[in-house]
């Protein structure tokens, strides 16, 4: 911990934390001899760099010329080359014209990737006449290449099919190979799911035995249940996501640590247990009587599986009344309030992530519940944003 705190602004950053006058004036005030700029954008700002160089206060960092040369991406390869590091093959010369630069992709081989020299990957314009380059972005767009883990999958699929280890790749080859690339995916077999919903339950009661009542006294009225069910669910019953599918479990519960539950018309018995070996959380499990062990990671609304051959992932089903925020980000501004109406696709807030503002538009038309964040919070990954008015309990 700190011995000393200084206010250095509001919540915006540009106000704040990029604000290098206000951290020089801090670090003179409190008589700092150095300054570590944290991972964010300062760790790369030559400016504050040879500022506090200006000052005599030590940057903990590199110099600013090293933050200027590798903040250029031509320079840092340059460098790199010169120093007998191997790098890609590649072209960063001056004549950026269409004709140069499709002259050196035939040279350099396709594919080819056009990167900005400086700022975000990704945020250049690349030339139509490249590879058409658009044309291959429609396709990865029509087969549904996002997000993370499909990425993974796909590029493990197309790393290991045979022709593109042949080198035979031309514009046409995700939609030639599709089946290949994408094989459908197989339901996660009812023995995995059981064991999934195990997990959530046991981590969900660990959760509640940490909060619990830690007073000595064993006449306390808020020591745990004796399992009798007046008042308490006996069953309840757990949706989860299997891809696109849902799985409904209900699970009884039967003793510490052990449950039936039913997939359809098929009954379970399961027990089991969660421990830590090493860093690791695990799952020991048994479903009628075939006993697993399992790595446990709960991400998000995500749980994963990771047996020594196979690999899980199921998640908890977000009901459709939620907006869900897909990642960290920060609100900037919030258009609704409870009870206001809107229509399928109203902006509902603008968020900032990633140095870009993203507008969360109602998936549905309805009435808003509850904001549950207001302008200047940050929202975690996952947090829901804004809750409608469950019409289907409004209707009972």
């Amino acid at each position: 911990m700190a011995d000393e705190a200084y206010c250095i602004g509001p919540a915006p950053s540009q106000q704040s934390y990029l604000a290098t006058e206000k951290i020089i004036q801090v670090a003179k005030t409190s008589a700092a001899q150095a300054i570590h700029p944290g991972y964010g954008f300062l760790s790369e700002n030559t400016e504050f760099a040879e500022l506090c160089k200006q000052e005599g206060i030590i940057f903990i960092g590199p110099p600013s010329s090293a933050i200027r040369d590798m903040g250029i991406k031509s320079t840092s390869k340059a460098i790199m080359s010169a120093a007998g590091v191997p790098v890609v093959e590649g072209y960063h010369g001056e004549d950026q014209s269409d004709q140069c630069l499709k002259e050196h992709a035939m040279r350099i081989g396709y594919p080819v990737m056009i990167k900005a020299v400086r700022g975000g990957g990704g945020k250049v314009k690349k030339p139509t006449q490249i590879c058409s380059s658009q044309l291959c972005d429609m396709q990865c767009y029509l087969a549904s290449i996002v997000g993370l883990s499909t990425n993974i999958d796909f590029l493990l699929s197309l790393s290991r099919h045979p022709q593109f280890e042949a080198v035979n790749v031309h514009t046409n080859f995700i939609p030639q190979y599709h089946d290949d690339l994408f094989p459908a995916r197989k339901a996660t077999p009812l023995e995995v799911v059981c064991q999934a919903a195990l997990g959530l339950i046991l981590k969900e009661k660990m959760l509640s035995d940490a909060l619990r009542d830690q007073s000595s006294d064993k006449f306390s009225p808020f020591a745990s249940s004796t399992g009798r069910r007046i008042n308490i669910l006996y069953t309840r019953k757990l949706s989860l996501l299997d891809g696109e599918n849902i799985v409904d479990v209900a699970v009884t519960y039967n003793r510490e640590g052990s449950y039936s539950m039913q997939i359809q018309d098929k009954m379970f018995l399961v027990s089991g247990e969660i421990f830590n070996e090493g860093d690791s959380v695990y799952l020991r499990s048994s479903v009628n009587g075939t006993v697993c062990k399992s790595k446990l990671v709960l991400l998000d609304n995500t749980i994963h599986l990771f047996s020594p051959v196979r690999f899980f992932g199921l998640s908890s089903k977000v009901p459709s009344f939620v907006c869900v925020n897909g990642q960290r980000k920060l609100q900037q501004n919030v258009f609704v309030k409870a009870g206001d109406k809107v229509e399928t696709g109203d902006p509902l807030m603008v968020m900032i992530a990633m140095k870009m503002e993203h507008t969360i538009r109602a998936p549905k038309a309805g009435v808003i519940k509850k904001v549950n964040f207001q302008e200047g919070a940050q929202a975690s990954r996952h947090a829901p944003l804004v809750e409608f008015v469950d019409e289907a309990a409004e209707s009972k």
